[in-house]
């Protein structure tokens, strides 16, 4: 993957993987801008934004924005994962459409969540959801609003990894609350800790700026 992403740099705009590929004799699938010249890399089919992409795919997609300027690029978007912390989650659970939003941290590439064992958004678990996370950039100067934001779909799975959870944890604290008491054994047996799989991952940019700036 990383060879996709130091070739196209800022013209990557998505990353699928194999188990996302109809044709498994690939391991990825890169989508890049639009007008980008596509090379030659092992293993890789290579697409621009533009063309019929998702019949490639096993998993169903979003439709094409209408506006794909807009489009952030793979690295950028996880940059703004990274610098967030806070995400609303949409999921159905018993047939219902359900939203809440959490904290969240960022650990090689993989997204985190943290609650307590019990209540009702455990219900979702193992189900498909839609996240969305979003920079607020303020007003802009012709009245619209300033913003980046990532959608992402896939599904929420808990991770029953000990050692790995403790590592997701002290991120929280340290990222989120470094004042927070250090972390135990007690802490971790009360705490789930889940993720969502990112079968899809788009980020946008709306940014107006005055034309003397």
């Amino acid at each position: 993957m990383q060879k996709i992403i130091d070739t196209y740099q800022d013209d990557l705009l998505m990353i699928y993987n194999k188990d996302q590929l109809k044709d498994q004799s690939y391991n990825y699938l890169a989508i890049i801008k639009n007008d980008v010249k596509k090379q030659i890399i092992d293993n890789t089919i290579t697409c621009n934004y533009d063309e019929d992409f998702e019949s490639l795919l096993n998993i169903q997609v979003p439709d094409k924005t209408r506006k794909p300027a807009k489009l952030l690029s793979y690295t950028k978007t996880l940059e703004v994962l990274e610098r967030q912390c806070y995400a609303t989650i949409g999921c159905i659970i018993d047939k219902f459409p359900y939203t809440y939003s959490m904290n969240y941290v960022m650990l090689d590439g993989h997204m985190y969540f943290h609650t307590g064992k019990n209540g009702y958004k455990l219900k979702a678990l193992d189900s498909i959801a839609s996240v969305m996370v979003v920079e607020d950039l303020g007003m802009a100067y012709n009245g619209t609003h300033n913003f980046r934001s990532v959608q992402i779909l896939g599904r929420l799975q808990e991770n029953k990894d000990k050692a790995l959870n403790t590592a997701i944890l002290q991120k929280y604290i340290d990222k989120l609350n470094p004042n927070h008491a250090p972390l135990n054994d007690v802490m971790l047996d009360r705490t789930l800790v889940y993720e969502i799989t990112f079968d899809y991952m788009m980020g946008r940019e709306n940014l107006y700026l005055p034309k003397d700036i």
